[in-house]
């Protein structure tokens, strides 16, 4: 079973799920405002954070199958999931696993990056990734795009270091495994989910994979695609800011944490 944390009181679940080299720590902050009032489930993923031994697949949906195993074996129900990045991925794909466990969503900042023929998405990002010395330069610049001087300086250097310590094989595997899940699944997935969403986005990435701030009368690919398929998702858009949205802008995220577990109570 996947490494988890559980704080918190009440009736009512927030599971927190990070990104890609990620680990629960990213979710402090939001821990700290809901656990007066909420049970939170804050999860390493297999191959990330206190996880990392556990053997296996890195694919999006065995991501989402052990996360779905946690919520059963812990006998939680109706629950507001939360995930970051590739998080939000891995969420999306739990609640069609498991749509009685799933009272809501909140996508912070996510994308899809893999497009087209889904064999091909992953190839190619392979031949970027092909020779091991290119790996580390890779990751350094993907990380390093994702953070502005709003950001807490102290956090990016240690995030950076934790995406750095990752090893290179499973770097590759799982962003290979990312973008084939963007390119195959994405849609077919969120076009299956039918309870409340709400989207919090502070960047977009281009063409080119670099990571650029949102304005605030902007709107994205993504998040057109994200409306049609899902429409009765909500979108909050936070300005200048980094990818990482609930460290950078932590009272926002948890607005957009509170639409959600607001309208799961109401049901």
């Amino acid at each position: 079973m996947i490494h988890h944390q559980i704080s918190g009181s009440g009736l009512n679940w927030l599971v927190y799920v990070h990104g890609l080299t990620c680990d629960g720590n990213d979710w402090c902050h939001q821990v700290s405002v809901f656990e007066k009032d909420y049970r939170c489930l804050v999860v390493d993923l297999r191959g990330h954070g206190q996880s990392s031994s556990l053997q296996g697949p890195l694919d999006i949906e065995t991501h989402g199958s052990d996360v779905v195993q946690l919520l059963c074996a812990l006998g939680i129900d109706n629950a507001v999931l939360v995930g970051h990045s590739m998080g939000t991925r891995v969420i999306a794909a739990a609640a069609v696993q498991a749509p009685e466990r799933t009272g809501g969503l909140v996508f912070v900042d996510g994308s899809v990056q893999g497009k087209g023929d889904p064999w091909q998405a992953g190839e190619a990002i392979s031949a970027t990734l092909a020779n091991d010395a290119d790996v580390p330069a890779f990751v350094n610049n993907l990380f390093s795009m994702m953070f502005t001087d709003r950001s807490d300086q102290a956090l990016k250097k240690d995030i950076l270091q934790r995406a750095a310590a990752m090893p290179v094989a499973r770097f590759r595997e799982q962003i290979r495994l990312m973008m084939m899940w963007d390119a195959g699944r994405f849609a077919t997935v969120m076009s299956q989910i039918n309870v409340p969403l709400s989207v919090i986005q502070s960047t977009w990435v281009d063409a080119d994979r670099k990571r650029q701030s949102i304005s605030a009368d902007e709107t994205t690919e993504y998040l057109q695609v994200l409306q049609r398929l899902a429409p009765q998702s909500t979108v909050c858009v936070v300005p200048d800011c980094g990818h990482f949205t609930q460290l950078d802008a932590v009272e926002e995220t948890c607005m957009a944490i509170r639409v959600v577990a607001d309208a799961v109570l109401n049901q």
